[in-house]
C-alpha cells in the first residue's frame, strides 16, 4: 500500500517520550508496525527506514482487528489517531485529507 508502510518509534522511545502513557503503552510490542516483506532492512522511524510496505491484506487484518476492539469499548467518547489508508479501509469512503476529522457513532 503506498502511505501503509509509515512506521512508527520503538515502544521504548514512546515511553520515554511520553511516560504519562506508560501503563497503555506497556501493551505494545517493542515493534509494533508492519514488519513483514523479504526486505532485510528492519522499518523504523528513529533510523528513518522503511524496508517493507504493508500488503492491502495485513492492513485489512489491522482494521477488523480495531473494529472488534473499539465496538468492545465501554467509553461513551474515543478520539483516534492514524494514517488516511487505514481510515479508508476502516471507514470505507472517500479519501481524508491531511489533519481531517471524521466523526462516527456506534
Amino acid at each position: 500500500m503506498a502511505t501503509a508502510g509509515d512506521v512508527g518509534r520503538p515502544k521504548a522511545a514512546l515511553m520515554s517520550s511520553f511516560p504519562q502513557l506508560a501503563g497503555p503503552l506497556s501493551e505494545l510490542n517493542e515493534l509494533w508496525w508492519y514488519e513483514g516483506g523479504t526486505s532485510k532492512r528492519r522499518s523504523c522511524a528513529i533510523t528513518q527506514v522503511l524496508g517493507a510496505l504493508e500488503p492491502r491484506s495485513s492492513c485489512q487484518r489491522r482494521v477488523n482487528e480495531f473494529n472488534r476492539w473499539i465496538s468492545a469499548r465501554p467509553e461513551k467518547f474515543i478520539v483516534c489517531f492514524g494514517h488516511c489508508m487505514f481510515w479508508e479501509m476502516f471507514t470505507k469512503e472517500a479519501k481524508m485529507k491531511n489533519c481531517d476529522v471524521l466523526v462516527r457513532y456506534w
